[in-house]
């Protein structure tokens, strides 16, 4: 069974569309990422500094393992330095289709 992720941002007001271009010149590589169903990128419609992301993926060690790989290739910390405050992430399982 899959798992949705929910993914918070809150950019700083300066980096809103720095933040926005980060994340989907970032995309390729996440939808090539082993375990990786989709993504879906939402922008606030009353505040445009919060942002986001809801994601499925096979299971949490595989988004797990994807965010570890971030960390490694340095590209979290690029997207933490646009960010007013650290990802809110939550997991989710599916009760009913």
């Amino acid at each position: 069974m899959s798992i949705t992720i929910l993914v918070e941002l809150r950019s700083k007001p300066e980096n809103v569309d720095k933040l926005k271009s980060t994340l989907i010149n970032q995309f390729p590589e996440t939808r090539a990422y082993n375990g990786f169903q989709s993504i879906e990128f939402h922008e606030d419609e009353d505040d445009p500094n919060h942002f986001m992301m809801i994601e499925r993926w096979d299971s949490r060690s595989c988004y797990e393992k994807y965010r570890a790989w971030r960390i490694e290739t340095g590209s979290a910390n690029e997207l933490a330095a646009l960010l007013s405050q650290p990802l809110n992430i939550h997991y989710y399982n599916c009760i009913e289709e």
